[in-house]
């Protein structure tokens, strides 16, 4: 009897579309959310570089070791960490700013040739990117706009990884 009623319960929402909705999107979205519990409150400058040179490197699909510290900086909006990396279509210097907000990581390029261009990267079409730094890596998560996302993991000691 039990069988027969789930059964009925199944062909209904089904019929209604109500079973043809992914179960797993919700999930998908919301798993930086999860995530994100395990990242500090606040970084320091150490810290706020790890983070920003893991993000710059990972978003641009980059090794860690190519991406050169340029310098920190006070901003309106916080301290931004300045970073540059050889263009790989041209070979000039592509160069941005990087910030931190909670878990979320803020950048932009700089250094372009329209300062108009030169915007924060927090648009509807924009990915987010988030973190999660632990004691020898951190994990670039970026959830793009369709809520898909990846992750990538980074070792903190980037110096070495140079070598």
């Amino acid at each position: 009897m039990r069988v027969s009623v789930s059964i009925i319960l199944a062909m209904t929402l089904s019929a209604c579309g109500q079973a043809d909705e992914p179960a797993s999107a919700p999930e998908t979205a919301a798993e930086p959310a999860a995530v994100t519990q395990a990242s500090p409150e606040a970084l320091d400058q150490a810290g706020l570089r790890d983070v920003c040179r893991a993000a710059i490197a990972t978003v641009n699909e980059l090794p860690v070791a190519l991406i050169d510290l340029d310098g920190v900086e006070t901003l309106d909006e916080g301290e931004a960490v300045n970073l540059s990396w050889r263009a790989p279509v041209d070979g000039g210097r592509a160069q941005a700013q990087c910030r931190v907000e909670g878990d979320v990581v803020v950048w932009r390029l700089t250094g372009l040739p329209d300062p108009e261009a030169q915007v924060w990267r927090t648009g509807p079409t924009d990915p987010i990117v988030r973190y999660v730094r632990e004691t020898d890596r951190i994990t670039i998560i970026q959830t793009l706009p369709d809520g898909t996302s990846s992750q990538t993991q980074v070792s903190v000691n980037v110096e070495e990884e140079a070598r």
